[in-house]
């Protein structure tokens, strides 16, 4: 299966939710929920004033489209992270339904053009780092309380059996680690450490054969959700 296209189809699916809120919410009932309040509601006019749909990037010759996929099961947000596995795309952790902590794990089947209802992450979390590899889904870390206080534990699902089990923990609790895959390693990067919004230098190796953790070089970079700058040598 061509792996672009896959993406594209996950893409798709990930602005699902933005995309019938946008354009239906008003004749099919609300589509977003408040943090200290239960319900439904439409479109908050605050999320207009926030909402970005371009950017000063070049524009692409081909820009493509976005297409209407099934809305999530339920308002949620700060996941931070989404990853594909075997043609799917995986959702964990985040907030919703009053709550900061939430272990959903949501996976969208672009085949059969729905939402799946997988097992709960043992803790949950928002900002939760994810990755896969080797067929196996990583999730790393992440924040207890509303994007702070983050926990140092690691987990891994099998999808074969639906179920999650703790690998080797991250040296020290991190939230909102950058997860991807080199060498056949998953690099957790950056991140934010302790009880506050500072971003500290973190770079780890998680070795899932062996379930060994070696803490690597720090690279010099600030990190904001799915977004990471390194600055280079001359700029220290």
């Amino acid at each position: 299966m061509d792996r672009r296209k896959v993406m594209a189809g996950l893409m798709a699916g990930m602005g699902a939710s933005m995309a019938w809120s946008q354009s239906n919410h008003a004749h099919h009932g609300g589509a977003y929920e408040r943090l200290n309040q239960a319900g439904l509601i439409d479109r908050p006019p605050l999320a207009d004033t926030q909402a970005v749909f371009d950017s000063p990037a070049p524009k692409a010759k081909n820009p493509g489209r976005w297409i209407s996929r099934p809305a999530l099961p339920l308002p949620r947000s700060e996941m931070a992270w989404a990853t594909e596995m075997k043609g799917r795309m995986h959702l964990v952790g985040g907030y919703g339904e009053q709550r900061v902590d939430r272990a959903y794990h949501h996976i969208f089947d672009p085949q059969q053009n729905r939402w799946i209802s997988a097992k709960p992450l043992p803790l949950g979390a928002n900002h939760v780092g994810v990755a896969a590899l080797n067929g196996k889904l990583f999730a790393i870390g992440g924040f207890v309380e509303q994007n702070r206080k983050p926990h140092a534990n690691s987990f891994v699902y099998d999808e074969k059996i639906d179920s999650w089990q703790s690998i080797a923990p991250l040296p020290q609790a991190c939230g909102s680690v950058a997860c991807v895959i080199l060498n056949n390693q998953l690099h957790a990067i950056g991140g934010a450490i302790g009880d506050t919004f500072d971003t500290r230098n973190l770079l780890t190796y998680i070795w899932p054969i062996t379930n060994k953790l070696i803490v690597g070089k720090p690279e010099r970079l600030f990190l904001l959700h799915a977004i990471i700058l390194q600055l280079s040598q001359s700029m220290a």
